[in-house]
């Protein structure tokens, strides 16, 4: 059962863990001309919270628009859905977008944990390991994946911001990742200084340095670096070919409103002026 009804645009608040950035870019000003005139027409999905707020299912970027207008009103459609049951149509109505690692990474543990709570609270006694195993499948099932993918995935929430930045640009494949989740934030602030200076590392580098803390109590950086290099790729020629520019980084030399497009361009730009200037007059 859903409603539709108007309600102040302040009663209404973004689903909580909302893993998305909404960025001010020429997308969004796109949406806002379109919503100026015909914003009245815009309904948007949510259910009520207990305390009387209006939580967002779907229709984020088109509440973030009407609100740089200055609606003081909005359509919305209530759906009747508990806690958990909003956070899997929150999660179902995402699946479809461009999502980075570390985005469906937050969508599937959000979505598991959900079902988990419902079926325990259906069955009123601990889960027993082969229902938490059917839950695996049957969220495998709805966001396409296999099992032993959505482990991977969950892993990737012991992984720091810094190492999960290069896994969304491939910079680091996920197989490497789930290797440094298993590891304490120390030593993988090391591994990401390492891998600032020596290109990414291989998931059997990070194996090496696992078997290590087997028999030892703690590592030492400098024991780390060491366990790196010596289980590095043997064929080095082409390790400074991949060079690294991590999100944070590059933010700090744009505006916070550009675009990867506008980003990119910018800098292919300027290394064509610096070619022309240092190569093409050799």
């Amino acid at each position: 059962m859903s409603d539709i009804k108007k309600v102040k645009i302040s009663e209404v608040t973004p689903f909580a863990g909302y893993p998305f950035e909404i960025i001010d870019d020429d997308r969004m000003h796109e949406l806002v001309e379109k919503l100026f005139t015909d914003g009245f027409k815009t309904v948007i999905e949510v259910h009520k919270l207990k305390d009387g707020q209006y939580e967002i299912i779907d229709g984020h970027r088109r509440f973030f628009a009407l609100n740089q207008i200055g609606y003081a009103e909005i359509s919305v459609r209530i759906l009747e859905l508990d806690e958990d049951e909003a956070v899997l149509a929150f999660v179902d109505s995402n699946l479809s977008k461009d999502l980075t690692i570390s985005m469906q990474a937050k969508l599937y543990s959000m979505r598991y944990d959900a079902m988990r709570r419902i079926a325990q609270r259906t069955k009123k006694r601990p889960m027993k390991k082969g229902k938490r195993q059917a839950l695996d499948y049957a969220l495998a099932d709805v966001v396409g994946k296999s099992r032993g993918d959505l482990h991977r995935y969950f892993r990737m929430a012991h992984v720091i911001p810094e190492i999960m930045d290069l896994v969304d640009i491939k910079a680091v494949a996920i197989t490497t990742a789930v290797e440094i989740s298993f590891l304490n934030e120390t030593v993988q602030k090391w591994i990401y200084e390492y891998m600032k200076e020596n290109g990414a590392c291989m998931d059997y580098q990070i194996k090496a340095v696992r078997e290590y803390l087997e028999d030892h109590k703690e590592i030492y950086r400098i024991d780390l670096i060491r366990i790196l290099n010596e289980n590095a790729p043997r064929d080095l020629s082409n390790r400074f070919q991949r060079i690294i520019l991590t999100k944070p980084t590059l933010r700090k030399y744009f505006p916070p409103f550009y675009t990867k497009t506008q980003m990119e361009n910018v800098i292919f730009r300027l290394l064509a002026e610096w070619h022309k200037e240092n190569v093409e007059d050799d």
